[in-house]
């Protein structure tokens, strides 16, 4: 794939690499806000070469069923040298995948069951001497599923540095990293400068691959890393702790059916920071999937515990199951002005969310510094709704903002927003006007009625 440049609308035009946002004409008098975000998100696509930083304990190369682009070829045994590099799958296989240890990808396309990063479960590094795998030059590697396998999964195992390449065309998720229901976690996991794209499309309520998900997790790092293609999901953090996002970029283009979000900062999580990144809605291959779809927002937060929370406890006796402790900091949620039908429409309607920025259900949120850009007026730019608009949920959402700000479920300052269509939605919460701030404009441009905005 080659440079790509996306023309958002009228007034938004948006590169890998950087983005620049002009906002138009003023709403309600509100001032011009102009966002020029060096976000230096490092897309391992159009990345130019950067050869691995520390020093390659063992080497792996694509075999014949895939591509070393004029290299030597990966063999199953040999001995892991960089002119003898063996199959990806003899790291762990063959026990060298210890405490330290570092595997250094050979340029190509990697296809085939030994060629993917299905690391084999319980396979750990240790405290300061993770186990790490990076492609010897950061976007020449491409570990390809080709609809078959997973390209990179990792199970139950600690410890992990994973750094430089692409992966796509899943059998399931693009990326997952995680442990399971039953209790058993993954913890203290990093991820840099990796793309992947395109998870497995099923339709119907069994729709439920993400190309990003983070479940079961807790320590995760993600950092200068990105997402697009097919999935009910781009990025998707799940009954998770202490994750961080930032520097990510997620472009939405279609699904088999259910909610679709580009980012989903938190779902039954705890203390997550999601900061400094872009999601971005497009839908653009919703049609040739030919069924129905929908979506919360291009940036989602969907939080609310259920019944019994004390999993996330981790031995604090003060543990709050209805406190997120969630930070959202200087995000860019963008709908843009051309979308396509939604094939399950009747009459034919643009494919929407329902904003461009969707939280519902939340508690210890703080919102800050962040933009909501659709560029359409028949769309809301957010949509923050409160226990009323889930009554079956009360009995695990019933609360209201405190006294002091410490207490408050939603602390909202110095956002902005452009478009839309002034319908912003803001129930279900007693709003005070010291802790809802709107540093920009008047907040009838983003809500009706006497509430304030974000």
């Amino acid at each position: 794939m080659g440079d790509r440049t996306y023309k958002l609308g009228s007034g938004i035009t948006s590169e890998y690499g950087h983005y620049v946002i002009s906002l138009g004409e003023p709403c309600c008098g509100e001032r011009m806000f102009k966002v020029i975000t060096p976000i230096a998100i490092v897309l391992v696509l159009t990345l130019a070469s950067h050869s691995a930083q520390a020093g390659c304990d063992f080497y792996a190369a694509p075999d014949l069923l895939g591509d070393a682009q004029g290299g030597p070829t990966g063999v199953a045994g040999a001995d892991g040298t960089s002119a003898e590099p063996f199959v990806m799958a003899d790291f762990w296989d063959r026990g060298f995948a210890l405490p330290g240890a570092t595997l250094c990808l050979k340029d190509g396309i990697y296809r085939g069951a030994d060629s993917m990063l299905d690391v084999t479960p319980n396979t750990n590094g240790a405290l300061g001497n993770p186990i790490t795998i990076r492609a010897f030059n950061d976007g020449g590697v491409f570990i390809d599923g080709e609809d078959l396998r997973r390209p990179f999964r990792l199970r139950w195992s600690n410890y992990w540095v994973l750094e430089g390449f692409n992966v796509a065309n899943s059998s399931a998720f693009a990326v997952s990293i995680g442990g399971d229901i039953s209790g058993t976690r993954i913890h203290h996991v990093t991820v840099r400068r990796v793309v992947a794209w395109d998870a497995l499309i099923t339709n119907g309520s069994s729709n439920n691959f993400h190309v990003w998900g983070i479940d079961y997790a807790d320590d995760v790092l993600l950092e200068d890393v990105a997402g697009f293609g097919t999935g009910r999901k781009v990025f998707t953090v799940y009954r998770s702790r202490r994750v961080t996002m930032r520097r990510a970029f997620a472009r939405w283009e279609g699904s088999g059916g259910g909610s679709a979000i580009p980012i989903s900062c938190i779902y039954r999580s705890y203390d997550v920071i999601c900061e400094n990144n872009i999601a971005v809605w497009t839908a653009e291959q919703q049609p040739s999937i030919g069924v129905p779809s929908g979506g919360r927002g291009a940036l989602a937060m969907d939080w609310l515990a259920y019944g019994d929370e004390s999993w996330a406890a981790d031995g604090d006796l003060n543990f709050d199951p209805k406190n997120a402790q969630m930070r959202m900091l200087g995000n860019i949620a963008i709908v843009p002005a051309d979308l396509p039908d939604d094939p399950g429409s009747m009459t034919p309607t643009p494919l929407t969310p329902a904003s461009a920025t969707w939280m519902a259900y939340i508690k210890g949120v703080e919102y800050i510094n962040n933009v909501a850009i659709a560029n359409r007026n028949d769309m809301p730019l957010w949509r923050v709704e409160g226990c009323i608009d889930k009554p079956s949920a009360a009995a695990f959402c019933d609360w209201a903002i405190g006294l002091d700000e410490t207490e408050a479920p939603l602390i909202a300052r110095h956002n902005t927003s452009w478009g839309g269509n002034n319908l912003s939605k803001f129930t279900g919460w007693t709003v005070d006007d010291d802790r809802l701030e709107v540093a920009y404009g008047d907040p009838g441009c983003l809500l009706t009625g006497p509430k304030k905005g974000l």
